[in-house]
């Protein structure tokens, strides 16, 4: 009785284990998606408000006969992640405010109409 009660307990934990490692590799996995994908949201809207705004000045420089300053490389204009290269990991979660930051920055320069 005592061999059988040591074979059905290892191969519980066997068991147990081998899930509880699918959980949490499933759990990570979903995490990342999860923070991945809310990131990706947050600076596509805010890429594109900037877009939009700057869009805006420009036709308006354009219809007051302004010219318009040629960009030799319009990529980076003002992505924070262009300019400084390669981004630490512990600075991505500021990535957000920073680039904000410098978005409204830019903005605020080419208000001169």
């Amino acid at each position: 009785m005592t061999e059988e009660k040591d074979i059905s307990t290892r191969t519980w934990a066997r068991n147990v284990n081998s899930i509880l490692k699918d959980g949490y590799s499933d759990g990570v996995i979903d995490g990342q998606n999860a923070t991945y994908q809310s990131s990706f949201d947050m600076g596509y809207s805010q890429g594109l408000q900037f877009g939009l705004e700057l869009g805006l000045k420009e036709a308006k420089r354009q219809q007051n006969g302004v010219p318009i300053p040629q960009l030799s490389d319009s990529r980076r204009i003002n992505c924070q992640i262009c300019i400084a290269g390669d981004i630490d990991r512990k600075n991505i979660g500021d990535l957000f405010n920073i680039q904000k930051e410098k978005n409204d920055e830019y903005l605020s320069k080419s208000a001169g109409l």
